[in-house]
């Protein structure tokens, strides 16, 4: 650019100021300004900046802009410009290490080198906006100047960047945060503003620098362009506080990585971007609402940290306009405020593909919370809740074009409970007249609970669900209001867990022994009010519970209401039928679940098919009706060995 040159510039103004640090610091005017740098009493450089345009703009360029330990001075107190813009046209780097203050009268400062700035204990003093470019100024006597991202990048290092600034804004094509970034000032208009990619701010230079209530960045605009990489990575040591912040990227497909911390102390946290934000460990809070919007949206929990985005009165909001949200992590929300279209209640997840909520341990459940109003989620695909919370003070509406799976995991019972059956032979003294020893070992495994202690579980005031298909291993309530079905089909099913044997020797006697303990979890639906399920096809409760407190409405073509029968080892004290060699045992088959009640209102089911009742009660205390009537195929009553008297007393002896 070609600016007015000042005659009196002498090629002793070029000169390298160094001061103590990691690197040596210098500035450097490029004698194409009325730029002049001294040295000031702690070794610091103190910068004469050139006199301003007609828009109260002073334009400095320079050769070299790094800034030591011992700080910077930029001498306002004779030019009294209202915005002082550094632009480094060469191709050194910029390193800011110490303070960097205006001297005289508060001013808007802009730091632009295409060739990239580290920022690492550097800060600003006595600024109103600061503004941080990895590219160029277009024009910087114009009446409103536009900077740009231009191709350098800007790395905040582990002693990070501070100052009371009305706004910060970082802006470049790359930028990473690995330590702390802090704007003191307590306007609750006063942020910090990351944007990447390819992009360009607007700035109005009449805007006071000791305002927040007029912005100092008038335009934001995004340019173009795709890229399939992480353009904002905020590292675990990356931290980030101020009144409000936000994170941007503007390149099609760029992602964000925020591994970090952050605060927003009086206002709103957001991050856009078109590609992936995933937020590994990361801790987000603020005091009104925390967004995320992006292509899709992992909230992670890393090794050292339980991932959280938290909002203290507003909403918290996530959206993924092309592919999945998944959560291991936390997200709380307080309430929505009605600013923003995309919020609906307190918490709002909205995906176009998948929604998952995934707990990895008893000590880390995934858990979304609506504190003070609605838990909305809507997606695409599935919303599938393994184990997790989904909570609300308020009511939960929850809308799949896929399935809604509130399940648990089970490990290992491969054969699902079925007897698997061993026999062992064995010789003894009487071999040679009753035959070998003979064992015989049947075995149920039904595998073990992941996660033992927790459940899967839907607790809201009230619960909406609309999806294709419901599968319940866990349990939805409505603990003050109805909950309310509608799907394809909706399948309510207790999970067994646990094991149990029977061992069975005979060598002149047969003796029975056993043990173990065979549960059954979930497959719960409750309500505190009406229950209704609308199911185009089936509705199955297998071993699971319906309950309603009020009425229980069922319509589908085909019901289906099946206690579970799990095995029980049942012992019986010795006995002459067994020489009194010891107390036997045998297996009996309890029925669980199967419930479908209301205790203080009526049950109806209407079907095009017989209710098809197998084990279980279906019962309303003020009535109970069916369409088409009830099958009854076993009563709810255990199923023992077969029964009869046995022939004689000696019926376990071996012929």
């Amino acid at each position: 650019m070609n600016f007015p040159r000042a005659g009196f510039l002498m090629s002793t103004a070029l000169i390298a100021v160094s001061v103590a640090g990691p690197a040596a610091a210098q500035i450097v005017p490029d004698g194409a300004t009325a730029t002049s740098v001294t040295t000031g009493a702690r070794g610091q450089p103190v910068v004469s900046i050139a006199p301003t345009f007609s828009n109260g703009v002073s334009y400095n360029g320079y050769s070299a802009f790094s800034v030591g330990g011992a700080g910077a001075d930029l001498d306002n107190r004779s030019v009294r410009a209202n915005t002082i813009v550094n632009e480094v046209t060469s191709s050194s780097r910029s390193v800011i290490e110490g303070p960097v203050e205006v001297l005289g009268s508060r001013a808007h400062v802009v730091l632009a080198n295409p060739n990239g700035i580290t920022v690492d204990g550097g800060s600003f003093v006595n600024t109103g906006s600061v503004i941080l470019s990895g590219g160029r100024i277009v024009d910087p006597t114009a009446a409103h100047p536009v900077i740009t991202s231009g191709s350098g990048d800007i790395l905040v290092g582990p002693g990070g960047l501070g100052g009371t600034m009305t706004t910060l804004q970082l802006l470049a094509a790359k930028i990473r945060v690995d330590g702390p970034i802090v704007n003191d000032h307590i306007s609750p208009d006063a942020e910090i503003h990351l944007l990447a990619g390819n992009a360009e701010v607007t700035v109005d230079p009449a805007v006071s620098a000791n305002s927040t209530l007029t912005p100092y960045v008038t335009d934001r605009r995004h340019l173009g362009g795709s890229s399939g990489e992480v353009l904002v990575d905020v590292t675990p040591r990356g931290f980030m506080s101020s009144s409000r912040v936000k994170i941007e990227v503007s390149a099609k497909g760029a992602g964000v990585n925020f591994n970090g911390a952050g605060m927003a102390t009086a206002g709103d946290f957001s991050i856009s971007a078109s590609g992936k934000i995933s937020a590994t460990g990361a801790v987000i809070r603020a005091e009104t609402s925390v967004k995320l919007a992006g292509g899709s949206v992992e909230i992670l929990n890393s090794p050292e940290h339980i991932a959280t985005l938290s909002a203290n009165s507003g909403p918290v909001t996530v959206l993924a306009d092309k592919g999945d949200i998944f959560v291991t992590g936390q997200v709380i929300g307080a309430r929505r405020d009605g600013s923003d279209a995309d919020s609906k209640g307190a918490v709002t997840l909205s995906a176009a593909g998948d929604i998952t909520l995934l707990s990895e341990n008893s000590d880390r459940l995934a858990i979304v919370y609506g504190a003070d109003d609605t838990l909305y989620m809507q997606a695409g695909g599935s919303i599938v809740n393994n184990s997790g919370r989904m909570l609300a003070n308020g009511a939960i509406e929850l809308t799949a074009g896929g399935a809604l799976r509130n399940v648990m995991d089970v490990d290992g019972g491969e054969t699902q409970g079925a007897p698997q059956r061993r026999v062992v032979k064995k010789s003894f003294w009487l071999s040679w007249l009753f035959g070998k020893k003979k064992r015989i070992i049947t075995t149920f495994d039904y595998g073990r609970l992941r996660l033992p202690d927790e459940r899967a579980l839907i607790f809201g005031s009230s619960v909406v669900i609309d999806a294709d298909e419901v599968v319940n291993t866990g349990e939805i309530s409505a603990a003050d209001g109805s909950l309310a079905i509608t799907a394809r089909a909706v399948r309510n099913l207790g999970v067994a867990s646990g094991s149990a044997y029977l061992k069975r020797t005979c060598d002149i006697f047969c003796r029975n022994t056993g043990g173990g303990s065979i549960e059954v979890s979930g497959g719960v639906m409750n309500a505190q009010y009406a229950l209704s399920i609308d199911a185009s096809e089936i509705v199955e409760n297998r071993g699971g519970r319906m309950i309603a407190y009020g009425n229980l409405d069922i319509n589908a073509p085909r019901i289906v209401n099946e206690a579970m029968f799990v095995p029980v080892v049942v012992r019986r004290p010795a006995s002459i039928g067994h020489f009194w060699s010891g107390s036997d045992a045998w297996i009996g088959y309890q029925p669980v679940g199967g419930y479908i009640l209301a205790p203080i209102g009526t049950v109806t089911l209407n079907t095009d098919t017989p209710v098809v009742n197998d084990g279980g009660w279906i019962e309303g205390e003020a009535d109970t009706v069916s369409s088409s009537g009830i099958i009854e195929v076993r009563p709810a009553q255990p199923v023992g060995p077969p029964g009869g008297n046995p022939i004689g007393v000696f019926e376990d002896l071996i012929p």
